[in-house]
């Protein structure tokens, strides 16, 4: 070899290269010290059905669906007095409304000022006897531009109500049709429609049910038993789907649950047989909905009712013993 040149080694060396193998070895037997393997037939077989053990308490899976606060929260007393006094104050340090600066005497939109501040209640910051009262006297009212109500919002904001006499037919037009800002108060809260999720913007709510088939407790969170191999997270979208079907759009927050709540059979209950449990334990998953509600027609569930509700609500309707294991589950905002 060590007379053979670079290319005639290189040709040698390929040549004498053995192909991969292309029959398989063959299956190793306890003989041949090797682990003997178990036929494709039994890998493939059928298990038998799952039986999950006895248990003491028959388990359960509930999933608590709430809608998050659209709108911010309500004000305090304390925080609308502090921002009133707040306002009044920086009138009172800002410098004084030059009138003859932005409307000139004689013209229209001089006029038109004067009437639109005709009759009403203002506060001057610099008149010598009431200027100084930067909070509200007893029994007074503030001025018709310092009220933060939504119809004094919407009447001294850009809302379509400033129609001038030099506006065209095509601003008028315009103004007319100008969307409006929504006020806090929907007409679900109006009408007091406890199924709607547009009532209560400012607080979460919470998916109650009422089954036709059940006496006592009727109002809980959608509820089934699990069955075979089904874990906690499962279970709870499986009955919230039968009681909403394809019309309710959510998601899981997590894969445990928030709370657990444990309870006996009464005694004489039906339930209570030979070698049965004795009582059931139901574990709470935590969603969110964004849109959707319960089919009260043609659910697998036999759900006659339902509410959203905040959580000072639920206490009202619901059993004391369940009160106790899930209001700390519940935010009151």
């Amino acid at each position: 070899m060590d007379s053979l040149c670079r290319r005639c080694f290189t040709r040698i060396a390929l040549r004498s290269r053995r192909p991969f193998a292309t029959i398989a070895a063959s299956q190793p037997t306890p003989t041949d010290g090797g682990v003997p393997i178990p036929p494709v037939e039994t890998l493939d077989a059928p298990t038998e059905k799952y039986q999950r053990p006895k248990l003491d308490h028959q388990i359960a899976a509930s999933i608590v669906v709430s809608r998050p606060p659209i709108l911010t929260r309500d004000l305090t007393p304390f925080e609308k007095e502090f921002f009133f006094y707040q306002r009044r104050l920086d009138k009172r340090l800002v410098r004084p409304f030059v009138r003859n600066f932005y409307f000139k005497q004689g013209t229209l939109a001089y006029d038109e000022w004067r009437a639109k501040r005709k009759g009403m209640n203002v506060y001057n910051p610099y008149d010598k006897q009431d200027g100084w009262a930067d909070e509200l006297r007893y029994g007074d009212k503030p001025g018709d531009d310092e009220d933060m109500t939504y119809d004094d919002l919407v009447k001294f904001t850009v809302s379509g109500e400033d129609i001038s006499a030099s506006d065209t037919e095509e601003e008028i037009a315009a103004k007319r049709t100008m969307t409006k800002p929504l006020p806090r108060e929907t007409e679900a809260d109006i009408a007091g429609d406890v199924r709607s999720l547009n009532r209560m913007l400012s607080r979460t709510l919470y998916l109650l049910v009422k089954r036709g088939d059940r006496q006592e407790d009727v109002w809980k969170f959608p509820q089934a038993n699990i069955e075979g191999t089904q874990n906690l997270k499962q279970c709870a979208e499986g009955v919230l789907k039968k009681a909403c079907g394809r019309d309710i759009n959510y998601w899981m927050v997590g894969n445990v649950p928030i709370g657990h709540y444990s309870y006996a059979f009464p005694e004489g209950s039906d339930r209570l047989k030979e070698g049965q449990p004795r009582g059931k334990t139901v574990f709470f998953m935590k969603a969110r909905v964004f849109a959707g509600r319960p089919q009260l027609a043609g659910n697998q569930v036999k759900l006659v009712d339902y509410q959203w509700l905040p959580k000072e609500e639920i206490e009202t309707v619901v059993a004391k013993d369940y009160w106790k294991a899930i209001k700390h589950m519940l935010v009151a905002r």
